[in-house]
């Protein structure tokens, strides 16, 4: 009884944790996770960003959430995702508007939310 215990804990402890992995490219982005591909879009699909914070209890976590109307559906990303930071970097280059000032906006004050609408495609 005691080793099936002792088998469930560590199993439990030891988990692998899934990597997941984002592909940016100048036409598309794409989400693996164990190299299982998981969603993609592409740039010019984008209907809306927004951007806000998980509070994880002691840290923060930075979240891109993007949209797609023509297949009503969204996209999340976040900073512990591989390929966070191309991603990040890529945005002013696709969404000019965006800028470079909206991640300090999302980040501080530190624990909010701070929900932001970064760039929303006029209505046709």
């Amino acid at each position: 009884m005691f080793q099936k215990l002792h088998n469930l804990v560590e199993k439990t402890l030891h988990q692998k944790k899934e990597q997941a992995r984002l592909a940016v490219s100048d036409d598309e982005v794409v989400l693996f996770a164990d190299e299982r591909e998981v969603w993609r879009f592409r740039w010019d699909a984008v209907t809306r960003i927004e951007t806000y914070k998980r509070d994880l209890f002691s840290t923060d976590l930075v979240c891109l959430d993007f949209y797609v109307a023509s297949l009503d559906m969204t996209y999340p990303a976040h900073e512990e995702m591989q390929g966070f930071v191309t991603l990040r970097e890529q945005l002013s280059s696709h969404f000019p508007s965006i800028g470079d000032v909206w991640l300090r906006e999302v980040t501080l004050p530190p624990f909010a939310p701070n929900h932001k609408v970064l760039y929303e495609r006029p209505a046709a």
